[in-house]
């Protein structure tokens, strides 16, 4: 039980430090994002523009090498968001390590009904979740992190996809989620103290 307990603490102290990351590599992917959403729209522009009537066109493939230049500097941001990915992916494999130590731990504890304290096992307080709380809370926030992996994943399959009115539909805010920040504010919130035990 004691090396159950002392995974989870340090899963959750990496898990802080993880958050943190995460929400700079979050900062990080606005402006590449805000760049092809505007790259987006230019293209749409110049691939629908007429540009015989215009004094422009006295300039020979003019419309291709603007639709050139723009897909260039799109292949650029598409570049810098594979490097947040990237990381992003490596940050959570960190993360997952410390959750299977966790079900490790866990799997060695072996009949959780045979212990002897199952107090701390099962039941909470106010100051100090369960430990089955704490292994729940530990796999779901996993989980959210993957989540915002794959989302992340997915503004680059939607580029990829030439798709520009998906991809000016992207917001700069479009991998905050609300429901991520209240779940891991309580979680931190109800975890402090169990991780100042040591």
């Amino acid at each position: 039980m004691e090396s159950l307990c002392k995974s989870l603490r340090e899963y959750f102290k990496h898990l802080i430090k993880h958050n943190s990351a995460i929400n700079e590599l979050s900062r990080k992917s606005e402006k590449p994002i805000d760049a092809l959403k505007s790259l987006a729209e230019q293209h749409r522009f110049v691939a629908k523009a007429e540009l015989e009537n215009l004094p422009i066109s006295r300039v020979p493939g003019i419309k291709d090498k603007l639709l050139f230049k723009i897909e260039a500097s799109i292949d650029e941001e598409v570049v810098e968001l594979e490097k947040i990915i990237l990381e992003c992916k490596g940050n959570n494999a960190l993360l997952e390590k410390k959750l299977c130590n966790v079900k490790k731990c866990l799997e060695k504890a072996g009949d959780l009904t045979k212990l002897d304290d199952r107090k701390l096992l099962c039941f909470g307080s106010a100051s100090c979740p369960s430990v089955m709380e704490m292994v729940e809370w530990a796999d779901d926030s996993w989980r959210l992190f993957h989540a915002l992996y794959l989302k992340m994943s997915n503004v680059i399959l939607t580029v990829q996809n030439k798709d520009d009115r998906e991809i000016m539909d992207l917001s700069r805010h479009y991998l905050h989620s609300e429901e991520r920040k209240v779940f891991l504010e309580r979680v931190f919130a109800m975890t402090r103290k169990f991780i100042d035990d040591t």
